[in-house]
């Protein structure tokens, strides 16, 4: 069974981290400088932006 369950700061630390993979592996364009300030965004948003998270499945905990 699929839950819908509130991130937590763990998580949210494991998604910005995939974020960052995915924009290094398919945005070529962008710099260092832009990947990191964009980075910052996300990580100074996260106590303003309500995050969720899949679990059980194909994603467990």
């Amino acid at each position: 069974m699929i839950r819908i369950e509130p991130c937590n700061e763990n998580d949210y630390q494991t998604l910005v981290e995939i974020w960052e993979r995915s924009v290094r592996a398919t945005h070529s364009f962008l710099t260092e400088k832009d990947i990191m300030d964009i980075r910052e965004s996300l990580i100074s948003k996260s106590p303003s932006h309500k995050k969720f998270s899949f679990r059980g499945g194909l994603f467990p905990r």
